[in-house]
């Protein structure tokens, strides 16, 4: 990614501000913006935030924004309620974002999100994927 680019995350897993996923998606991007979408149609507990986690969702927000600073990025945030892929879409192409990076889930709903992000032309979107912890053979 150039140092021009502007990347867009928005806060879908919860896990957003672990330091591996910070490391590999800050590289090389000049300007962040955070966004947490509160989806009054989410039913799913792994995906997204609903309206009672708004608190949870702020806190996780305003963490990855310290985090941010840190390494010297400009972070903006932003909390809108609303259709997750609409509200990624219409922030994306108004913020005129270079990238999306999100991080991989099995949930149905996420799978479909990713599906419809993937067709849309006037950004790029990747997948963070955590590695698999190996798993030592017993000693017997």
């Amino acid at each position: 990614m150039d140092q021009n680019s502007t990347l867009l995350i928005p806060l879908l897993s919860k896990k957003e501000n672990d330091p591996l996923f910070l490391e590999e998606t800050l590289k090389g991007i000049k300007q962040v913006i955070l966004l947490l979408i509160i989806d009054t149609n989410n039913n799913s507990k792994t995906f997204g935030f609903t309206a009672m986690e708004i608190s949870q969702g702020s806190t996780l927000m305003e963490d990855i924004a310290k985090k941010v600073g840190l390494k010297k990025k400009k972070c903006d945030t932003i909390l809108q309620w609303g259709d997750t892929f609409t509200i990624i879409d219409h922030i994306a192409k108004l913020k005129r974002c270079n990238f999306i990076k999100i991080i991989k889930q099995e949930d149905e709903n996420f799978k479909n999100l990713f599906e419809k992000l993937k067709k849309q032309r006037a950004y790029k979107i990747s997948l963070f994927e955590f590695p698999v912890p190996k798993v030592e053979e017993e000693q017997k």
